[in-house]
């Protein structure tokens, strides 16, 4: 009998699509992909402190696309205050979060790391910050985007001056840890406000801090994965007590960048992977008290986005792209803003459209006020949104992006009545219709870290899934 050629061509190519197939995704996973997950857009954690009246202590809820779930216990005590919260989500491990709150039990204050898994909260370990640290962001978490291991910087009250760290590596029911310390070499005093910034697709990260120094009162270095170097130095001159500074990567070349305000504008440096170069001072009109950074995750683009408000009588906001060498646009959006020592501005990046938002408290109050910047364009204010709740003037603004890369941005902020909101924008919403109020309400009428203390924090539900020949071809291609 006489065998058909075409069954035989169909297994030879079967054949070599599979050898393809996983010649490529082994090759993609050996240079560090995927450092993000790939998902649907979907589930994500809340957790914030509360103040009200026999109900004092951490509460969190879930969300599923598009809705809050009810409130529940956190894990803190009953009758403890929190006043900062900083949550993620882990990158390799779907549903599992790793959260940092400083808080006061009455007796002491206290820094306390919980991971959350299958529903529950595990304390990991605890730390005690000084009276004075707790007036400030003492601690921030990110992930490693390649290894998946977790990295907390946090103070204590036994050297202010030194950063401390943990790095935790999850062992299938919660994390095992290492420790470390490290001091500037060029000092800036008493550390007060910190900040994690991770890469894309790699272990690096920037850790950077600002100080009480009088003259230099900021410094950062760089995570390798298994330790802190590469000082950038003391570059400048903070402006003021506020929360003005942030860190960030560029997406494509994997550039780092810290940024500050200062007296004329926002001063930089940049991290090239070999060294720190400081860059020009973008100006502004008046001194900026206030910054905020993001970076576009499109995997060809170096754009960041900054905020920054100014300290005048009545503070003006800015807008402005880096365009991976330069700032290239710079816009002046309002000159009517809420004075106040909180982040009160924030900006995003919509997926990987290139299109960002930024958000800022306006004296006006009772509507969310924001720009949009359109695929590296310059920021234009839109028409305000005004919620089904009722709200007062933004305080503190805090926007973070959907880590399964849909266009939605979370946006929880806190009121001059510190009140505590939910809403999301939608950057692929039909009908220019892009922001939404699930709740219709404030999601806690009683905020503990008041109008300047971030006591909250939305974390989006990272999943992964193994990718098409036809995803591997595309992300190559």
């Amino acid at each position: 009998m006489t065998t058909s050629p075409k069954p035989q061509l169909n297994k030879i190519l079967r054949k070599v699509y599979n050898a393809v197939y996983w010649l490529l995704l082994f090759n993609l996973i050996a240079l560090g992909w995927p450092g993000r997950a790939l998902a649907a857009s979907g589930d994500g954690l809340f957790s914030y402190g509360s103040a009200t009246a026999a109900d004092v202590r951490q509460h969190y809820r879930t969300w599923t696309p598009s809705s809050y779930g009810a409130e529940t216990d956190g894990p803190t005590a009953a009758g403890n205050t929190t006043y900062w919260t900083v949550m993620k989500g882990s990158p390799t491990q779907t549903g599992v979060y790793v959260m940092a709150s400083v808080y006061n039990t009455g007796a002491a204050y206290v820094t306390q790391v919980w991971s959350y898994s299958g529903g529950s909260w595990t304390s990991e370990w605890s730390a005690t910050p000084s009276v004075g640290q707790t007036a400030y962001r003492a601690v921030d978490v990110a992930f490693e985007n390649s290894s998946g291991q977790v990295l907390v910087i946090y103070l204590t009250s036994t050297s202010t001056t030194t950063l401390y760290w943990q790095l935790g590596t999850w062992n299938g029911a919660d994390y095992d840890w290492s420790t470390g310390s490290f001091t500037f070499t060029t000092t800036i005093g008493n550390l007060r406000w910190l900040r994690l910034a991770n890469k894309l697709n790699d272990d690096d990260m920037i850790a950077a801090a600002t100080g009480d120094n009088g003259t230099n009162q900021v410094n950062a270095r760089v995570w390798d994965g298994g330790a802190f170097g590469n000082e950038m130095g003391a570059n400048g001159t903070v402006n003021g007590t506020a929360d003005n500074m942030d860190a960030v990567y560029e997406t494509s070349t994997g550039d780092g960048m810290v940024a500050w305000g200062v007296s004329t504008g926002i001063d930089s440096a940049v991290w090239s992977g070999g060294s720190w170069s400081s860059q020009a001072v973008t100006s502004t009109t008046n001194a900026v008290i206030n910054i905020a950074l993001a970076a576009d995750n499109g995997p060809t683009s170096d754009d960041i986005a900054l905020g920054a408000v100014e300290d005048q009588a009545s503070d003006d906001v800015w807008g402005k792209i880096w365009g991976g060498g330069s700032w290239t646009q710079s816009t002046e959006l309002d000159n009517n803003t809420e004075s106040s020592t909180s982040r009160n501005i924030d900006v995003a990046y919509a997926g990987t459209t290139g299109n960002a938002i930024l958000v800022f408290a306006d004296s006006a109050g009772g509507t969310v006020d924001w720009a949009r910047s359109a695929g590296g364009g310059a920021f234009a204010v839109q028409g305000d949104f005004t919620p089904t709740a009722s709200m007062a003037e933004e305080q503190i603004c805090a926007l973070v992006p959907d880590a399964s890369g849909s266009n939605v941005i979370m946006y929880n902020l806190v009121d001059l009545n510190s009140d505590l909101f939910g809403y999301y924008y939608d950057d692929d919403a039909p009908g220019g219709v892009y922001w939404f109020d699930p709740e219709g309400a404030a999601l806690e009428v009683d905020s503990s870290g008041g109008t300047t203390q971030e006591s909250f924090q939305f974390a989006w539900e990272s999943v992964y899934k193994v990718p098409t020949l036809t995803e591997i071809l595309f992300l190559i291609l």
